[in-house]
């Protein structure tokens, strides 16, 4: 069972260890804007830390509002890879990609990186959905309050006063808008792992 534990300063996703556990692996990297520290033990487990800014309006919620009882992060990735230009920045690819972590307290945050690029590299394979020298990169990122509706819907007011409806599906396993999908960490941690690996 792997849990998510949020402080001021850093989201926390840590498996269960017991004593007899033994780190084989570890990665350092980013991920958008943020360092990112992981370490894989030989159960398969792994404690992942993500520094990320404070909650600067943790007081603003909306009333009544409906939350998750732990904090939920959900995930997307493109399938199309970026990389820098040899001596143009640190070496290994990137992803466009959109991370939400919603907080039991009804405070949801919010980053969207997108990568832009159009020239291949010649010496290199080209992986499915292809590989591109990065041209341009921004990430967005954002504080805002939420709600989950009884139908599995999401209402969430960003602190910059705009708004976004989605919806859960599959349980609560997917997060759906009119954009993309998003799966939930716990459920794509497989799937993470092997794209930190990367």
């Amino acid at each position: 069972m792997r849990k998510m534990l949020w402080t001021a300063a850093a989201v926390i996703m840590a498996g269960v260890l017991s004593a007899g556990d033994s780190i084989v692996g570890n990665w350092k990297g980013t991920w958008g804007n943020k360092a990112v520290e992981m370490e894989f033990h030989q159960d398969g487990t792994y404690v992942m830390r993500v520094s990320g800014p404070a909650d600067a309006n943790w007081q603003k919620v909306q009333q009544g509002a409906t939350v998750f009882q732990k904090t939920e992060g959900y995930i997307w990735l493109s399938t199309i890879q970026y990389m820098n230009r040899p001596g143009q920045g640190p070496a290994g690819t990137a992803k466009n990609n959109t991370k939400w972590f919603f907080h039991s307290n009804g405070r949801v945050f919010i980053t969207v990186t997108t990568y832009l690029g159009s020239e291949k590299p010649r010496d290199l394979d080209q992986p499915f959905g292809g590989l591109y020298y990065i041209d341009s990169a921004k990430t967005n990122a954002g504080w805002g309050s939420y709600t989950i509706g009884q139908d599995d819907s999401l209402h969430v007011v960003f602190d910059d006063g705009s708004m976004l409806d989605a919806r859960f599906i599959d349980g609560r396993r997917n997060l759906h808008d009119d954009q993309q999908t998003c799966g939930n960490v716990e459920w794509e941690s497989e799937a993470l792992q092997r794209e930190l690996h990367k």
